[in-house]
């Protein structure tokens, strides 16, 4: 089979290369794995135009989540204020607010979003934290668009008894597949120990009880507290796997287990292990995590689950992050053996890092010679005011696999890191293509903004967007399914939406046919028909309504269909109405919306009248074709122009790669000659014939050079001058052609 040459796949590489943007965040992590890993935004140095807007919230708990929860094809942002779930929309307009009806009173909820029943519709599950000997019970609750209802409340089986202070965490595989975690957060004697329970979107287990916390101890969740969703021992299956800290008098212990579920949701232990000691950090004799032990949550992370080593077949890793004493700082890493987590290495692993831990441990891209497989934790040394990220990874071919990246925060805030506190989020995420060595390094979103690496010099953190909050948990999200993130974030009283402005078009009626015609008076009572083709530029869900007697001075004719379901460009909704009222003038309204711009409605108003006698259903049609005129996606212009589009990007990457040292355009300009060479000899390979080949290549050539011209890489005045010069040629050619060569 004949082989397409190596240019044209660098090519097609190149100008089919794209950027991605994540449009839902639903749960503490962003995905399964609780990676801390977000997607494509433009928040940096060259942002212009960014607006923000912001509403107003009682008592915030936790950082906000995004998600489509009435599969409307748009987006809602979901908040925890108080103990009531505020539903908003990107404009931060108020949908839908629920108070929780949960019976026990601790002092933290823990909820994400699922689909638990398989009904298309996503679901909050939430459970609180439990301070007193109360029933236990989650609640997952369901938005329909208008209003929140509650699907059903469970309550956990305690019948042998749980610890009377405890902490919970939750996580869900798939639908019908979830499980809950507690840690007994209470110093106690006579009640068991760490237990799990399985649930679905009906069910829940009896306790299972999975480690037994002994006298004069309290085991207490992380700060974030998420378990990872994957399949760390490569037996097909995912399992959950989190982590646990054993406040003692003695020395603190941090703990990894994972579980599974059985088919009747009865919890199994898979793998056990991954201990690591430390110095007393905390103080017991408090009695309980949400005391004076609310430190204990912030002396570790939950683990990060992934192929840390590349190798496959020997399973995941485990990575999580801990205080080793009060004001320094590792990474450790551990390895899948069988049904055991053993210890592989640590971070750095003769030094430490000086600080506290601020972040969970983030997926990350942060040496020049690896990708997406390196991880990374922020943390914050007090007596310099600055801000530490510790960076390592298994795949670099670095002499030494461990890098720290600083910055100096002195005159600003001091991040807040108390129980409870989620201003300390950071997630790894890229808003600046700028590469070193070729390698578009990931940049860390934290509360005081978004930094990039910089390796010049000593290793440090450069400032590209600066938060105008202080002590904010945000995220980087398309909440507006546009295809770039913007910032949403919450401080203590409000709750932030940061905008950097970019838009796409709205949807519009490309055709519409109404039935009986408009052009005659139709009969009183006669069926009506229209139908109407919506499309979207960019390629947004759509939806369309329809309004008979629309502005009617009887308010009770009109006949108003409501937007249809959302459905994929191109559709046509067929809208059925009754001319019921004879009417001299009226108008019957025709609109369409797409779902990232459902303000943005294209209206179209016909005018009709209604009479004893008339035209009736089928008699006659009134079609009217090609009335879309923008089919291609407005894009700002920091995406076209040479300095953020796609091929430029990509070029840039090719010149620094291999150090050519040459300017875009004639780097273009070789390709170019390239493509059309290879394509020329390829296709007299596989027998055109040379004018065939010619006539090929000539297109090919003029796309090349429209596509250069496009995306700003080749220049006005050098098109002007390949025309002047090209109109010569042909001149000169047609000269001899017709007129000969004079011989004196």
């Amino acid at each position: 089979m004949k082989k397409l040459p190596i240019i044209l796949i660098l090519i097609l590489s190149l100008v089919g290369a794209s950027v991605s943007a994540d449009n839902n965040y639903t749960r503490l992590g962003k995905t399964l794995n609780s990676e801390f890993s977000t997607g494509i935004g433009f928040f940096n140095t060259e942002l212009t135009g960014e607006t923000s807007r912001t509403k107003s919230i009682n008592s915030l708990v936790n950082a906000p989540l995004i998600a489509d929860l009435d599969n409307n094809g748009v987006n809602e942002i979901i908040v925890l204020d108080g103990s009531t779930f505020r539903i908003y929309n990107s404009d931060l307009q108020l949908q839908a607010t629920y108070p929780i009806n949960i019976t026990q009173t601790g002092a933290r909820y823990t909820y994400l979003i699922q689909d638990i029943d398989n009904d298309n519709f996503l679901e909050i599950i939430v459970i609180r934290d439990r301070e007193a000997n109360e029933q236990a019970n989650l609640e997952i609750i369901e938005f329909n668009g208008t209003s929140i209802h509650q699907d059903i409340r469970l309550d956990l089986d305690q019948t042998t008894g749980i610890a009377l202070e405890s902490e919970f965490m939750i996580a869900c595989r798939t639908d019908n597949d979830c499980i809950i975690v507690l840690t007994p957060s209470r110093v106690t004697v006579g009640f068991p120990g760490l237990s799990a329970w399985g649930f679905n979107a009906t069910n829940i287990s009896t306790r299972h009880e999975v480690v037994t916390i002994g006298p004069g101890k309290a085991a207490c969740a992380p700060k974030f507290r998420t378990m990872s969703v994957s399949d760390p021992d490569n037996d097909g299956e995912e399992e959950f796997t989190f982590t646990y800290i054993v406040a003692q008098s003695g020395n603190d212990q941090v703990e990894i287990k994972t579980l599974g579920l059985q088919a009747n949701l009865s919890p199994i232990i898979e793998m056990i292990g991954g201990k690591a000691i430390f110095d007393a950090l905390s103080d017991t004799t408090s009695n309980k995590c949400t005391d004076q032990l609310s430190s204990a949550e912030t002396l570790f992370t939950s683990p990060l689950v992934f192929d840390a080593d590349g190798v496959s077949s020997n399973g995941q890793e485990a990575i999580f992050a801990a205080n080793t004493d009060a004001d320094v700082f590792k990474m450790f890493s551990y390895e899948s053996v069988g049904s055991t987590w053993v210890f592989l290495d640590d971070y750095p692993e003769v030094f430490q890092a000086d600080g506290t831990i601020l972040s969970n441990v983030m997926l990350f891209n942060s040496f020049t010679d690896t990708g997406k497989v390196d991880f990374c934790v922020l943390g914050f040394e007090e007596a310099d005011q600055q801000l530490d990220l510790l960076c390592a990874s298994e795949q670099t071919n670095e002499f030494i696999e461990t890098n720290e990246f600083f910055f100096d925060t002195t005159g600003r805030f001091n991040v807040t890191s108390t129980y409870g506190s989620y201003s300390i989020l950071s997630h790894s995420t890229q808003h600046t293509t700028a590469t070193i060595d070729g390698n578009n390094l990931d940049e860390v979103l934290s509360t005081y903004g978004i930094f990039e690496l910089d390796y010049t010099g000593v290793n440090h953190l450069d400032m590209i967007w600066e938060s105008p909050q202080a002590n904010i948990a945000i995220i980087s999200i398309d909440a507006e399914k546009v295809g770039r993130e913007d910032l949403i974030g919450n401080t203590n009283t409000n709750l932030w939406y940061f905008d950097d402005g970019y838009t796409t078009s709205g949807a519009g009626i490309d055709s519409y046919s109404i039935n009986p015609c408009i052009d005659n008076t139709w009969k009183i009572n006669t069926s009506v028909e229209n139908r109407l083709t919506v499309i979207d530029p960019d390629g947004d869900s759509v939806s369309a309504r329809s309004i008979l007697y629309f502005g009617d001075s009887d308010s009770t004719v009109i006949q108003d269909t409501g937007w249809a379901a959302n459905s994929s460009s191109g559709t046509t909704f067929t809208f059925s109405h009754k001319a019921n009222v004879t009417r001299g003038t009226s108008t019957l309204r025709m609109m369409a919306q797409d779902t990232s711009n459902p303000t943005e409605i294209e209206i179209i108003d016909i005018t009709f009248s209604v009479g004893v006698n008339g035209a009736v259903f089928n008699d006659c049609t009134t079609d009217v074709t090609g009335l879309s005129v923008n089919v291609t996606p407005s894009f700002s212009d920091d995406i076209l122009d040479a300095n953020n589009n796609i091929l430029t990007r990509n070029l840039r990457l090719v010149n620094s790669e291999f150090n050519f040292g040459l300017t875009l355009e004639i780097i273009y300009w070789i390709i170019t000659l390239l493509v059309i060479g290879g394509s020329f000899f390829y296709a007299v390979d596989v027998g055109a014939s040379a004018i065939q080949a010619t006539i090929v290549t000539t297109m090919l050539g003029v796309g090349m050079v429209i596509l250069g011209t496009l995306m700003g890489i080749i220049s006005l005045g050098v098109i002007l001058s390949m025309f002047v010069i090209s109109i010569a040629i042909i001149s000169f050619a047609f000269k001899n052609m017709f007129m000969g060569t004079r011989v004196d």
